[in-house]
């Protein structure tokens, strides 16, 4: 980041704002799709028990859209991050302190027990393991019998 910025402290607190809440809301949406793509695959597995064939397709594309959903919440948890890296930056540079400005970010980012819990237990980091995991117990069953 470039420290000798021409933009105000409160301009630039606006625009990592609206940054972060542009995240969110991508975050949002892919926890949504996540969530009605793995319902219709289950619901489709259910349907298609009798055509083994399609039941591992829908296991694999279940699986990859887990995986693939995983991946994008770590590159948006990633991405907020940087920038409240970004806004410590420059209020480093501007020698300004972050409690003179109301927060850019709600989350308790100075509470570590909150964000140890978060890092763990949020259904961003739950959900698509548990939709990996569900896949691989079908999978082994289906592989059964």
């Amino acid at each position: 980041m470039k420290t000798d910025s021409k933009v105000s402290t409160e301009e630039y607190s606006k625009a990592i704002r609206e940054m972060i809440a542009h995240e969110d809301d991508l975050l949002n949406n892919r926890m949504n799709w996540l969530l009605a793509v793995q319902g219709l695959l289950f619901t489709a597995l259910k349907s298609a028990q009798d055509n083994p064939p399609f039941v591992y397709i829908l296991i694999t594309f279940g699986f990859l859209i887990a995986v693939s959903s995983m991946v994008a919440f770590i590159a948006s948890d990633r991405a907020i991050s940087n920038l409240l890296g970004y806004w410590d930056e420059h209020l480093g540079a501007a020698k300004q302190n972050w409690r003179d400005y109301p927060p850019v970010f709600a989350a308790a980012v100075h509470d570590r027990f909150f964000m140890r819990l978060d890092s763990l237990l949020s259904p961003r980091k739950i959900l698509p393991w548990a939709f990996a995991l569900g896949w691989i117990v079908i999978l082994i069953f289906q592989l059964k019998g």
